[in-house]
């Protein structure tokens, strides 16, 4: 009996992109994937930017030559489908990395590493007035919401699928609003007026010149978005005093 071919995680990706951003059926996202070249794909999905950085929050414990061999395996450009060598390359890393590699707050952290990517690959689209409402996006990680942050799961859940772990999305979302919520302490943000003075003098690896607020009214923006895509936050904070 054949065996069944395996799509690289790359390639996985790309494929559940081209269905829930062209809204592709299954079959014509395959067939996709398959066909096109990976330059002709990034070109529509430009995952491997989200996707290296989710690789470079996974790997720590594996050695510079091991991490360059499991980011070929799950981004080989020239592949379509996983062959056996890519297999023993996720199996060897599995086994290197463990099992809590794939607990919560694990994932989280691979999920904060790429938000992170994205805030500095993106930094420009903060000016942009019709992402005015969007600006709470260039903010740390808790601080997004778990809607928005699930969002990123897209460039890393396949990755977790190669190495045979699937993602538990309710425990995620659980971890994630303790870890808020730890954050808000940590950071003395009681009310709304403490979150805006975070905002404004936030120390953030991500922010830039571009990104970061350039004055009350950014500020306001934010703090609304914060409040209003983050349940969790807006139960917990009392209003401005």
């Amino acid at each position: 009996m054949s065996k069944v071919k395996k799509l690289t995680p790359y390639r996985e990706v790309a494929k559940k992109a081209l269905m829930s951003w062209y809204k592709l059926s299954n079959e014509e996202a395959e067939e996709e994937v398959i066909k096109k070249s990976f330059a002709e794909l990034e070109e529509k999905v430009g995952a491997a930017g989200s996707m290296n950085a989710a690789i470079d929050g996974l790997t720590g414990n594996l050695s510079d030559e091991e991490r360059e061999a499991f980011r070929n395996a799950v981004i080989n450009k020239d592949k379509v489908f996983l062959d056996d060598e890519d297999s023993k390359v996720l199996e060897n890393a599995q086994k290197k990395l463990g099992v809590s590699t794939a607990d919560s707050d694990s994932v989280l952290k691979v999920l904060s590493a790429v938000h992170d990517f994205w805030v500095t690959s993106n930094a420009k689209k903060f000016n942009i007035y019709k992402r005015n409402l969007k600006k709470f996006q260039h903010l740390p990680f808790e601080l997004i919401g778990w809607d928005e942050a699930k969002l990123d799961l897209l460039f890393v859940e396949p990755i977790y699928n190669a190495l045979g772990y699937d993602i538990e999305d309710q425990a995620l979302s659980d971890t994630f609003t303790l870890q808020t919520f730890d954050y808000l302490d940590k950071n003395g943000i009681h009310t709304q007026s403490d979150l805006a003075k975070f905002i404004r003098d936030l120390e953030y690896s991500a922010r830039t010149e571009e990104n970061e607020p350039k004055g009350p009214s950014d500020v306001a923006v934010m703090v609304g978005g914060v409040m209003t895509n983050n349940t969790s936050i807006k139960k917990e904070l009392k209003e401005n005093v």
